[in-house]
Parts: C-alpha cells; structure tokens; sequence
C-alpha cells in the first residue's frame, strides 16, 4: 500500500514558506493580543475620573495595535506592500503613543518621591 503525505494538502500561507514565516504569524498573533489587553486595561483604568486622562490614550494605542495585527495579517494573506506599511505606521503609533505616556509617569512618578523626600527633610527641620 502506498502513504500519503498530507503536508502537500495542507493550506499555506505565503510567507510560510520564508525563513521567518512561522514568526511572522506568530509575532502578528501577539501583536493583535497585546493590543486588546491594552484595550482592555484602558477602558479599566477609565472607569475612574482621573484614569480618563490615561485611559483614553492607552484605547486609542491598543486599537492602532489591533489595526497593525489585521495590516500584517492581510500581508500575510495577501503579499500586500501597502498592508505592510500601514501595520509598522499603526505600530510606529502605538509605540509613540507609549512612550509619551511612559515619560509622563517617569516624570509624576520623579515629582512624587520628590516632594515626600522634601517632605521628610522639612518635619526634620521642624522636630528640632
């Protein structure tokens, strides 16, 4: 009797058959998830008056995210040049995004410590 090999039946995308295509689906699955866990934590963090001011952008970056999980995914599929560029553009947002919320809460999180250290020193000065 003779055996059949599946493997030349089996759906492929494109880019599984480059070096890195397993990667590249895989980097795209983890793209799509990281960008509704920060979804998700904004619409938490938005439930509070004050959380609104981090909340909305922390929405605003994950939904990017999500757009540059689907752009990949369509080049995935497709072989599509411009999908690729719109997803590294819908990353590239996310990222910026990132980083001036990351720099605003370095800089709360500095004047924080500051003034209880300033706080600190100044009830030593009034105890003696």
């Amino acid at each position: 009797m003779e055996e059949y090999d599946n493997s030349q039946f089996e759906l492929k995308t494109p880019r599984q058959n480059e070096p890195y295509g397993e990667k590249f689906i895989t980097m795209a699955r983890d793209i799509n998830f990281l960008g509704f866990f920060t979804i998700a934590y904004g619409a938490l963090i938005s439930l509070t008056i004050i959380g609104l001011f981090v909340g909305i952008p922390l929405i605003i970056a994950g939904i990017g995210l999500r757009n540059a999980a689907f752009q990949f995914k369509q080049y995935e599929l497709n072989d599509e040049k411009a999908a690729l560029r719109e997803g590294f553009f819908a990353q590239a947002k996310y990222f910026s995004i990132m980083k001036i919320l990351i720099i605003i809460s370095i800089v709360f999180a500095a004047v924080y410590f500051i003034s209880i250290f300033t706080g600190i020193i100044n009830l030593d000065f009034i105890t003696d």
